[in-house]
């Protein structure tokens, strides 16, 4: 084997030494897996794919049904490159491997293999020369070797089970992916399928495709944008088996609208789609068509499925389908009302047949709860969601002017007084640090120096002010304002939008709007905002799912959680935390919440100012008051690094990044389905929603019958969840003519 060594810019490679192509004493299959270069613990072993990421591949091909022991590996490279400087392994460069290159040839014409896999980008794009693909973007597919390689046979591109350790969501992408090795050598390269496209059919031939089948029909619009309700369908396709669909343009007055029209709201005609709730809803903006029968949504099935990867078709494609690509670049899609004819029709074809293919994969692999989770409560969820989004909610115009009018000379105010005492820009991080020697700059790191009474801590709380009040004018108010439409805000909700299955609010967001700042919503003359607010809800939900039976005890009575256990570490507390009875409470607040979540004594003592030993203390005090949240800390360990993935009582699976997640995962997803569920309910019984954050829901009420919509709403706020041992949850209830100045209703009616 000839190695071009000396122009090699990897150094120590002697000391280092080579890590040579592994072959097993038999093999399970003609195949050869290849990693872009050594390790730290491959070098010690003299293996490839012996440290972390090895461990994690072994994972994985047990997952897919491979024999970890019985396939040859090799890399790229022969020889570990150097650290980045920081401590971490870096890939090898494209020179480096160009160096090292003799000596894959001499192991691909030896080996002689019928399938190369290729782990990560830079492998990938040295076995295939395909320099501008990233891995996510040719994961999955088959690629033929590079000429340089002197060979001859398919490459099969996958993650770098590196990138899935850190991204655990990944995982069963990454499966899915290591399946085709099997595949290949029983079935070979996948074939192309035929495709059977009609474009333009006739009123006739529309309606015999539409009705020819009583199985799950697939729907799938093209629009001018991405508003939902501003923006207008241009074309619509339509696919009800595997490898055929229906595609046309059309416009208000053709009149094939009126089949379409009539077959989208035939209740006992099963629809499917990607996004429902953009394309429901833009279909009853344009032409007014309010869709029924829709009961499968493929972006939904994969938020079920795996909470965190992406949800877009393109990516949904490539893990459910043999369909190449076909997608084009956002900047294309951005022009498609200008795309011809024909190519829109094309485009637009695929689209349905890809929907119902991953509508058909994602269905195998969906559990007995996950399609109950689908039918009762996502996609109910959908019309809900759509109805506060086109209503949306009103906004007090004359008050927004006067409170941005006031924050902007505020906000220019501090940040002349920062500047000028420091000669310090307060929106830089960087001279931030520099100026005050810390080394972050967020919220809870200068309230920390704050509190530890930092010689500027003056400036420091200036800084945050105007943090405050910048974002309040210019993120926020300044938001509304600019979407304002006829004295409305209509927010976009995500159902898929987090992990854990909460809503996401955009344009503007809503989620984390400052309360104060609340005062520019209002109801409709002659109405009140109901606001219903579950309270302690996660503690009641982990306390069910831990279980705790201490802590469900003291929820069950009324007692208040934190101000318990702030009694019981009162004598541990510095007494500058307990002259402020709100700092005193938040700091038990955060403990016991820390606790349930694995927040660890340092980042709680970083918050407060107090020793990792104090904390410490804290957190052992929770743990002995709530032994049940001790065995529920350990039991999420134990599941973390034994699965890597969590399922809540609900039927949500969601694949782990950090073992933090292990414990708030399953809490503030149960607790989130909690409110879904109300605002489903909510919505079946007629009540005309308007804003929800969190664990809140807002209602528009009439004035006249505020008593008989309370009673009604109370009832199913607190009606009992078959999911969470029909525990009822307690909420409270406050009213008034704006979302910020409410009252509670029990006092009102007392």
């Amino acid at each position: 084997m000839v190695l071009n060594c000396e122009a090699c810019t990897i150094e120590n490679k002697v000391e280092g030494g080579q890590v040579p192509c592994y072959i097993p004493p038999s093999t399970q299959f003609n195949v050869l897996f290849v990693g872009q270069a050594p390790g730290k613990t491959e070098v010690l072993t003299g293996r490839p794919f012996t440290g972390s990421a090895g461990k994690m591949l072994y994972a994985l091909m047990k997952g897919a049904g491979l024999n970890k022991l019985n396939i040859p590996q090799t890399n790229i490279c022969l020889c570990k490159p150097p650290d980045d400087g920081k401590g971490n392994d870096r890939a090898p460069t494209a020179h480096e491997a160009t160096c090292c290159q003799n000596h894959l040839v001499e192991e691909l014409a030896w080996l002689h293999p019928e399938l190369v896999v290729g782990f990560g980008g830079f492998t990938c794009q040295q076995l295939t020369g395909e320099r501008d693909l990233s891995i996510t973007s040719i994961r999955g597919t088959f690629l033929k070797l590079d000429p340089k390689w002197e060979y001859d046979c398919p490459v099969l591109c996958c993650l770098h089970p590196s990138f899935v350790m850190r991204q655990r969501q990944w995982i069963p992408v990454a499966v899915n992916d290591l399946t085709q090795v099997i595949r290949f050598f029983t079935e070979g390269i996948p074939k192309e399928d035929k495709y059977n496209f009609l474009y333009e059919p006739t009123c006739e031939e529309l309606e015999a495709y539409l009705y020819s089948s009583d199985d799950i029909v697939d729907v799938d619009t093209e629009t001018t944008g991405l508003n939902k309700r501003l923006d207008k369908v241009i074309g619509i396709s339509f696919s009800n088996s595997p490898f055929s669909a229906v595609a046309l343009d059309f416009a208000s007055h053709d009149p094939r609208l009126v089949i379409i029209k009539n077959f989208l709201e035939d209740p006992t005609r099963r629809k499917s789609m990607q996004n429902g709730s953009f394309d429901t809803e833009i279909l009853l903006s344009t032409f007014g068509i309010n869709v029924q029968g829709f009961i499968y949504d493929t972006r939904l099935g994969e938020q079920l499925l795996s909470s965190d990867t992406p949800k877009d078709l393109d990516h949904l494609r490539s893990v459910y389908t043999r369909i190449k690509g076909y997608k084009p670049s956002k900047q294309q899609k951005s022009q498609i009302a200008f795309w011809g004819k024909e190519k829109r029709l094309e485009y637009a074809a695929w689209d349905a047949v890809v929907t119902g293919q991953v509508r058909r994969a994602q269905a195998k692999l969906l559990s007995e709860k996950q399609e109950q989770l689908m039918q009762e409560l996502l996609i109910p969820l959908v019309p809900a969601i759509n109805r506060m989004e086109r209503v949306g909610v009103k906004v007090d115009v004359p008050v927004l002017a006067m409170i941005y009018a006031d924050l902007v000379p505020k906000a220019d105010k501090l940040y002349e007084e920062i500047a000028s005492s420091m000669e310090v820009n307060p929106n830089s991080p960087s001279q931030i640090k520099e100026a005050f020697g810390l080394k972050k700059t967020d919220r809870e790191e200068l309230e920390y120096h704050i509190q530890r009474g930092h010689p500027k801590s003056e400036l420091l709380q200036k800084i945050l002010d105007y943090r405050d009040l910048s974002k309040g004018a210019s993120t926020f108010l300044k938001g509304v304002y600019s979407r304002l439409e006829e004295g409305y805000i209509h927010t976009d909700y995500k159902i898929e939008g987090t992990g854990t299955g909460r809503l996401s609010s955009s344009n503007p967001n809503l989620q984390n709007i400052q309360e104060p700042y609340r005062v520019i919503f209002i109801p409709e003359e002659g109405n009140y905002f109901l606001s219903g607010d579950y309270k302690q809800l996660e503690l009641w939900v982990g306390a069910i799912i831990a279980p705790c039976p201490e802590l469900l005890k003291d929820l069950q009575s009324g007692i208040d959680v934190h101000s318990a256990v702030l009694e019981e570490m009162r004598p541990y507390m510095p007494q500058r935390l307990l002259t402020t009875p709100k700092t005193a409470r938040l700091a038990a607040k955060t403990v016991v919440f820390g606790t349930f979540y694995g927040r660890s004594p340092r980042s709680i003592a970083v918050t407060f100012g107090v020793t990792v030993e104090e904390a410490s203390r804290w957190q052992q005090i929770c743990f002995g008051r709530y032994e049940g949240l001790k065995k529920y800390v350990l039991k999420q360990q134990a599941q973390f690094s034994r699965y890597g993935y969590i399922d809540t009582p609900w039927g949500r699976r969601r694949y782990l990044t950090s073992v933090t997640q292990a414990f708030n995962a399953p809490v503030q997803s149960s607790a989130s389905d909690v409110t879904l569920s109300t605002i489903v309910e909510l919505h079946r019984l007629g009540f005309d929603l308007r804003l929800t954050v969190h664990d809140s829901i807002v209602i528009q009420v009439p004035k006249e019958n505020l008593h008989e919509s309370y009673t009604k709403i109370k009832r199913v706020f607190e009606r009992p969840i078959p999911q969470l041992d029909n525990t009822s949850f307690r909420a409270t209830f406050d009213y008034g003519e704006n979302w910020y100045n409410m009252q509670s209703i029990d006092e009102h009616i007392n």
